[in-house]
């Protein structure tokens, strides 16, 4: 059950951060959920510290979002090696 919700939560995620924002029936239709579990997750990423943006019935999240840096950062250590040892 929780690996089908993670699911969701992670393709919410992917959609949201595209350079579009999606309305709430778009959005509940892609990925094939209600309106209900749709404004669970939206909570969900707010209270995780995403800037999770309204515009009219559309959302997006905003990529300045400081739980997005904290993402990144592991990787950017990765990226630095990987440079230097060209």
């Amino acid at each position: 059950m929780r690996h089908d919700k993670l699911e969701k939560e992670l393709q919410l995620l992917l959609l949201l951060s595209e350079n579009r924002s999606y309305s709430v029936e778009q959005l509940c239709r892609k990925m094939e959920t209600s309106k209900r579990n749709l404004y669970y997750y939206i909570e969900f990423f707010r209270d995780a510290g995403f800037k999770v943006e309204k515009y009219g019935n559309c959302y997006s999240i905003d990529r300045s979002s400081p739980f997005f840096g904290r993402l990144i950062e592991p990787f950017k250590e990765l990226i630095v090696l990987s440079c230097t040892n060209i």
